[in-house]
């Protein structure tokens, strides 16, 4: 497996998100973006799905990062 650089991200509360926080976790990400009207819908139901059959599992994190954030605002993410 290869292996993923540090980032730093904004979270829709507008709070920085270290990749760190995701140490020695399962992590499923994805990306998308909230103005999409084509897979990202459907995407982000799949993600809503295994979000829900691993709820109460702390190993586990759900990461949706959006390709478009100069569209994509912490008050836009929060609404969608």
């Amino acid at each position: 497996y290869g292996t993923v650089p540090f980032f730093r991200l904004t979270d829709q509360d507008g709070k920085e998100f270290r990749s760190d926080e995701l140490m020695d976790r399962i992590w499923v990400a994805s990306f998308f973006f909230t103005t999409c009207n084509g897979p990202c819908p459907r995407m982000n139901a799949q993600m809503k799905k295994i979000q829900e059959q691993t709820d109460g599992l702390d190993l586990v994190r759900m990461l949706s990062i959006t390709i478009d954030p100069k569209t994509d605002t912490p008050a836009e993410l929060k609404k969608y």
